[in-house]
């Protein structure tokens, strides 16, 4: 899935009709739950096919809160946060060995941050990575077809 390229604000207070909406919403969950009840979301496309998706716990939860907000009247603001990695996760995206990985990070190659001792890397840094590798396959099989196809054209 891709991230936004941008925060979210809503910058007017919601209207009564969308008040109204939020509070039928939330009078369908009973108060002090100790679990959340299971939710999806149904989408349906410009074609008028259904999908469901089923959402975490945690996207249940900043639904339920995010409506909540908009029952009371108030705006927000939604942030795209950035993906962190262990140097251990990121090799497992690129296939590489840890050590491997490890040494990119030495020799600059991806950039990191340090916290607490431990290396941490964006995963938008190494899937701009991963890309960018396989762009230059790609170039460099390309590269080798068509010369292959001049040697063999010039037998």
């Amino acid at each position: 899935m891709d991230e936004p390229d941008e925060d979210i604000f809503i910058s007017e207070f919601p209207d009564e009709s969308s008040i109204e909406t939020a509070k039928k919403f939330l009078s369908l969950i009973p108060p002090e739950t100790e679990k959340m009840p299971e939710i999806s979301l149904a989408v349906i496309r410009d074609d008028g096919g259904k999908e469901e998706l089923a959402l975490s716990a945690a996207t249940q939860q900043a639904i339920i809160d995010m409506f909540r907000l908009i029952a009371d009247g108030k705006r927000f603001q939604i942030n795209s946060v950035e993906i962190e990695l262990t140097v251990e996760q990121a090799a497992e995206i690129l296939r590489f060995s840890t050590n491997h990985m490890k040494q990119l990070v030495r020799d600059g190659r991806i950039p990191s941050l340090e916290r607490d001792g431990q290396k941490i890397l964006h995963k938008s840094v190494i899937l701009a990575f991963q890309e960018e590798r396989r762009r230059k396959m790609t170039e460099g099989m390309e590269m080798m077809t068509a010369m292959d196809a001049d040697m063999l054209d010039a037998e």
